[in-house]
């Protein structure tokens, strides 16, 4: 049963840092998330990980999982489709 109790910011960093430690499995459900054809789909994908690199101790670990790339990626698309758009 799941419950709607919230679980702290800190432990949910902890998480995410231990997850990033062990393996790249974050980062390659993050990764596939921004391959989407969906541009909510990657403007979110964007803020999660602009999100996690403003943490001083995750930035390290997701820089070294290919983040960066996947963040420049991700602001490319976004740019050449919302350039697409314009008359």
């Amino acid at each position: 049963m799941i419950t709607k109790k919230q679980i702290p910011d800190e432990l949910v960093f902890e998480w995410i840092q231990s997850s990033l430690r062990r393996n790249n499995d974050l980062m390659d459900t993050v990764g596939w998330l921004a391959k989407s054809e969906s541009k909510e789909f990657k403007q979110t994908t964007g803020k999660v990980l602009l999100n996690l690199v403003e943490r001083q101790d995750c930035r390290g670990l997701i820089l070294k999982s290919g983040g960066g790339r996947m963040l420049m990626k991700i602001i490319a698309t976004l740019t050449v489709s919302s350039n697409n758009l314009k008359p």
